[in-house]
């Protein structure tokens, strides 16, 4: 990036973040003046310079972000004094137009001078201030994770959408029970109605058909297990557990059918950043294109006024057949807007959001509770992930904090968006 000597004491320098990131394209070059001074250091004038040319200062790039101010600032105000994430992309090419990470800190603090027991306090904080959230905070996915489990039965042709068990409120598997959500019944259902009620009895039976190796295969496919290219420095993978993975963590034969049942409903040793499932609803959304998230829109030279625009990278899952996506999309539709969804408390009037709830058990305290989805549902502009660590339930936590950031998103548009 730079030669090793660029920097000298006293320079300021991005650490951090986006000014991590794109430092080079901030820092400008230096000039040089040559002055000759007497004993006094008095400036005086002398042939010996004539030959000295001075070299102008070269002013860094000003970042532009994509960052859309009203939609973050109202976003940290739902948040505040939660622990969690919110994110917003903008489906049609990847723009993050909210990135909110909670609890966080006064950025002014590194503005200034500050002792070392200041700086213990902030970085030992037990909330965990300093980090993002959005990108390095690593979960497991709950219910959210059912539709890659969905995904690939059907891709497999291991299930027709029809294909139908019945919920008794409970799962036995050999001499253990796996419960469904407490423990409701729901009965007889359908693929559209399992995943529009998240049953965990009809997923943890879908997810021993499919087996780990679709399952993490298809994980793969759409990019869990590694990082989302956000223009951020800091970024964790996550993980998929693979066959290979358990072996190697617990010995051969010594995990089994259990530990695919627990990872079909998003638990077990499976870790997802919410950016990662901001990203999974946009691609579900515009039915397999992706667009990798970024945060710069562009940078523009200060003298010449010139504007370079940060290009969206797009590629497509072409693995997955168009019929599927539109499978997936209408039971996510069916989340917020069927009569037995878990996600009705995002519904909007005006408006069709389509979406998955997600509960994840936390070995450490309370639930996580997890919204993911994109709206409009038939040509989305935005897709969104909203995480709260020790939510609780995400159909009645997270999915009402989705509906105010959209209504605000929505609200400001000149025409509201009209359902189907």
């Amino acid at each position: 990036m730079f030669g090793k000597n660029i920097y000298e004491p006293g320079d300021i320098v991005g650490k951090k973040g986006i000014e991590r990131q794109y430092e080079s394209t901030l820092y400008g070059r230096k000039g040089y003046k040559y002055i000759q001074v007497d004993v006094h250091g008095r400036e005086v004038e002398s042939s010996l310079l004539a030959e000295r040319r001075n070299v102008p200062p070269v002013p860094g790039k000003n970042l532009y972000l994509t960052i859309d101010h009203t939609l973050q600032q109202y976003s940290e105000e739902l948040l505040e004094g939660l622990k969690g994430s919110v994110i917003l992309l903008d489906a049609r090419n990847g723009e993050v137009l909210t990135m909110v990470s909670k609890p966080d800190y006064d950025p002014h603090f590194f503005s200034r001078n500050f002792t070392p027991q200041e700086w213990k306090k902030l970085s030992e904080d037990p909330l965990h201030v300093l980090i993002n959230r959005a990108t390095v905070g690593e979960y497991p996915p709950g219910s959210t994770f059912k539709l890659i489990s969905a995904i690939a039965a059907l891709n497999e042709q291991l299930i027709k959408p029809t294909w139908t068990r019945t919920c008794l409120g409970s799962f036995r598997l050999g001499r253990r029970s796996f419960a469904c959500f407490r423990h409701t019944v729901h009965g007889k259902l359908n693929l559209f109605q399992a995943i529009e009620r998240s049953c965990n009895v009809y997923f943890y039976q879908l997810g021993l058909l499919v087996g780990i190796d679709n399952w993490s295969k298809y994980a793969k496919i759409f990019k869990f297990g590694e990082k989302t290219g956000v223009d951020l420095p800091e970024e964790k993978n996550g993980n998929v557990p693979t066959k290979e993975y358990m072996d190697r963590v617990y010995g051969k034969k010594q995990w089994g059918r259990g530990d695919m049942v627990n990872m079909s409903i998003g638990q077990g040793d499976l870790l997802v950043t919410p950016l990662q499932m901001a990203v999974f609803a946009m691609t579900l959304g515009n039915e397999g294109i992706r667009y990798e998230p970024h945060l710069v829109k562009y940078y523009e030279d200060d003298e010449t006024k010139e504007k370079v625009y940060i290009r969206a990278k797009a590629d497509t899952i072409s693995e997955v057949s168009e019929s599927i996506y539109k499978v997936i999309k209408q039971g996510m539709y069916l989340v917020v807007n069927g009569e037995k969804g878990t996600g009705r408390a995002c519904k909007l009037y005006g408006i069709d959001v389509a979406g998955k709830t997600g509960t994840a058990q936390n070995p450490h305290g309370k639930d996580h509770a997890w919204f993911i989805g994109y709206a409009p549902a038939n040509n989305p502009e935005i897709a969104f992930c909203v995480l709260l660590e020790n939510g609780g339930v995400g159909g009645s936590i997270a999915a009402p904090i989705a509906k105010k950031i959209l209504k605000k998103y929505f609200d400001s548009k000149p025409v509201l968006v009209s359902k189907r």
